[in-house]
């Protein structure tokens, strides 16, 4: 597992994803049927939309290609902030299933 992000400048037409950014740091701990990974990305402050400005963050998730087909894993998505009056509607989870 391997992230990064970086400031994208958008336009009504849409924004503009870089390539690379700023590494994330990843955390791993392995148990007997599960491996949890913790990918932080430390963004700082961010941009007010109405300046057009956001940040992007780009996940690598590695699979092996041992991998049997229909293989599911899950990742859950959050986002942290000091002063969020409503950190209850933060996370998101995501399924992936291994199709080839």
């Amino acid at each position: 597992l391997s992230g990064s992000y970086a400031l994208v400048s958008c336009s009504l037409s849409g924004c503009s994803v870089p390539s690379s950014g700023s590494s994330c740091s990843v955390t791993t701990t392995v148990g007997s049927s599960t491996t949890v990974a913790i990918l932080t990305c430390n963004v700082g402050q961010l941009v007010s939309i109405s300046k057009l400005k956001g940040e992007v963050l780009m996940v690598n998730i590695p699979v092996l290609s041992t991998a049997a087909v229909n293989t599911k894993f899950s990742s859950v998505t959050t986002v942290t902030s000091d002063n969020d009056p409503k950190p209850a509607n933060n996370s998101v989870s995501e399924s992936y299933t291994v199709t080839k």
